[in-house]
C-alpha cells in the first residue's frame, strides 16, 4: 500500500509554489493597507481642526508612523 503522505521533493515543490503566490500577493495587500491608513489620515486630518481633541491628534500620529513603515516590503523570517 502507497503512502498517503507527500515525498519531501514534492514538499518542497509546494512551498515553493506558496512562496512564489505570497510574493506576488503581499505587495498588493500592503499597498491596500498604505491607501486604507492614508484614507483614515486624511478624515481625521480633516476632523481635527474643529475638534482640537488630542486623542486624534494622537491617532494621526500613530497612523503615520504605520504608514511610514508600509514603505517598506515586509521581511518574514524563518521560524528557529
Amino acid at each position: 500500500m502507497q503512502s498517503l503522505s507527500p515525498r519531501s521533493g514534492d514538499d518542497d515543490h509546494d512551498k515553493e509554489g506558496q512562496k512564489q503566490v505570497l510574493r506576488a500577493t503581499f505587495p498588493w495587500i500592503r499597498n491596500s493597507v498604505k491607501e486604507l491608513i492614508g484614507t483614515e489620515m486624511d478624515e481625521l486630518a480633516r476632523d481635527f481642526p474643529d475638534m482640537h481633541d488630542m486623542e486624534v491628534k494622537n491617532a494621526i500620529e500613530y497612523l503615520a508612523r504605520e504608514y511610514d513603515r508600509l514603505g517598506e516590503p515586509w521581511v518574514f523570517k524563518k521560524h528557529t
